[in-house]
């Protein structure tokens, strides 16, 4: 998938190569890069599971839309910005249902993968009634120490290959996830502020930051390197926060006690992806989602 993986434990112990789909296809449908993102990875990835989050961060009067690839910009999350979260344990990690209402009949869900230790994939923008036929991306967001990560982004289109248009939004410095510099540090940064415009953000944005990546880095940013969580008072739209911790904590204290994680050890299981539908009241999240929820890895 254009990305060097690297093991670094015992080689007696090595897993898998965990098969995401987008590493498994050809380089045509596959676009990767990275950026420099100060503070916790934790942190970090905290913000990547949180879809009630879009409703305020990402919006805007005008409401322009900005493409695929999960960019919060569609009628469901505009209306009802309280979605009703659904977490189911897997055997990689999670699977997050964000719920909200789409008429008398129907929910619209937002379903996000998160595979263990650090890896999120956004849900779609969705066309139509569901994302079947949609690109997608994600993150991995890799810890360089305690207070900077590298946060890993991808593309894919399982279905076609990237327009040169599509592939340079997804791939480029100045594309979807920059700009950055040279050194993938965003050019909007803490240091100065985001370039924030506070004329924008009283007209025209929630957040006067241009970029969805650059809104959601000042936040989890702006937070400290390390936020001092012990002042939360986390409620009903924090669930998947409080279940990705306390998963997180479990595989740590076992790690201490010398049983190491068994995710890492089945690298199938990362042929996941993420989804948006709409679905009848009475249908489940995850059995409505059915095969939209699977890759095609290894075929």
């Amino acid at each position: 998938g254009r990305v060097v993986w690297v093991y670094m434990g015992p080689a007696e112990r090595m897993p898998e190569l965990p098969e995401f789909e987008w590493s498994c296809l050809p380089d045509d449908r596959v676009a990767a890069t990275k950026r420099l993102q100060e503070c916790n990875w934790a942190q970090a990835l905290e913000g990547g599971v949180d879809s009630s989050h879009i409703s305020l961060l990402h919006s805007n009067l005008a409401d322009a839309g900005e493409g695929n690839f999960g960019a919060p910009r569609d009628d469901f999350n505009r209306t009802d910005r309280h979605p009703v979260f659904h977490v189911k344990q897997t055997g990689y990690g999670m699977l997050i249902g964000a719920r909200r209402d789409a008429g008398d009949d129907e929910y619209y869900w937002r379903i996000t993968q998160c595979l263990m230790p650090f890896y999120t994939m956004i849900p779609p923008q969705m066309s139509g009634r569901d994302t079947a036929r949609s690109p997608y991306g994600g993150h991995a967001w890799v810890p360089i120490d305690d207070e900077n990560t590298w946060t890993w982004s991808f593309g894919v289109h399982p279905h076609r290959p990237f327009t040169p248009a599509e592939y340079k939004l997804t791939a480029s410095r100045t594309g979807r996830w920059g700009p950055i510099d040279e050194n993938y540090r965003p050019l909007q940064n803490r240091g100065n502020d985001y370039l924030i415009d506070r004329e924008d953000q009283r007209t025209r944005s929630f957040s006067g930051i241009a970029g969805v990546p650059n809104q959601d880095a000042g936040i989890q940013e702006s937070m400290g390197a390390i936020c001092d969580r012990t002042r939360e008072h986390l409620g009903a739209s924090d669930i998947a926060v409080i279940e990705w911790r306390r998963r997180i904590l479990t595989m740590a204290k076992a790690l201490a006690d010398g049983v190491e994680p068994t995710e890492p050890h089945d690298g199938a299981a990362c042929n996941v992806r993420p989804a948006s539908l709409l679905l009848d009241r009475d249908i489940e999240f995850q059995a409505g989602a059915g095969t939209m929820l699977a890759g095609v890895a290894g075929e």
